[in-house]
């Protein structure tokens, strides 16, 4: 019994150590837009679902290089040493809300000032941008801008699930040495 509970000390520790070690923290900032045209009041029913069956467009528009190069471009300097135009890109993610005329735009990064301000821009370049691409295209209203406040960190790897693991790993680990300790013994 004593080999399997050192052997889940052992094990559940290591684990828990090395979650700790290989800990890494993503910030994800978020900005929302409704993309709505004018409707008349006669055939509103028709023109909203119009809008809504090109929301996945004006996703794919608010994902393209054009949108990236325009954030990149009014980044700061600062900014722009930093980060490339290719990174500036792979923090950007954009979603549309299911039956709704409204798209999301995230940026991930490193820190939470940096996805804020990649949000930001990203948001106003798809205002800029997604009415000269989509001739059809609605109006971009913005929401509130994102702030550092309300972006939402995650951190991985979980600590307590490495040290669960750990934890059963070891418990089978000592099993297995105590089966096999026990079965030596009666055999010799």
């Amino acid at each position: 019994m004593a080999i399997i509970i050192a052997s889940m000390v052992i094990f559940g520790g290591l684990m828990a150590i090395q979650a700790q070690r290989s800990k890494h923290t993503t910030y994800t900032a978020e900005r929302s837009m409704m993309v709505a045209s004018q409707y008349d009041k006669a055939t509103i029913d028709k023109q909203v679902q119009a809008d809504l069956n090109l929301m996945s467009s004006y996703k794919q528009i608010a994902k393209s290089d054009d949108v990236s190069k325009l954030a990149y471009k009014n980044l700061s300097n600062k900014l722009k040493k930093q980060y490339s135009f290719s990174d500036i890109k792979n923090m950007i993610t954009v979603a549309n809300v299911d039956q709704t005329l409204v798209l999301k735009v995230k940026a991930t990064s490193d820190s939470p000032k940096v996805a804020t301000i990649v949000a930001n821009q990203a948001a106003e370049a798809v205002k800029y941008e997604l009415p000269k691409i989509s001739s059809n295209g609605g109006e971009v209203k913005l929401f509130s801008p994102a702030k550092v406040n309300d972006v939402e960190s995650r951190t991985t790897p979980s600590t307590k699930k490495k040290l669960v693991i750990g934890l059963a790993v070891g418990l089978l680990v000592g099993i297995v040495i105590s089966f096999t300790y026990t079965t030596w013994k009666e055999v010799m």
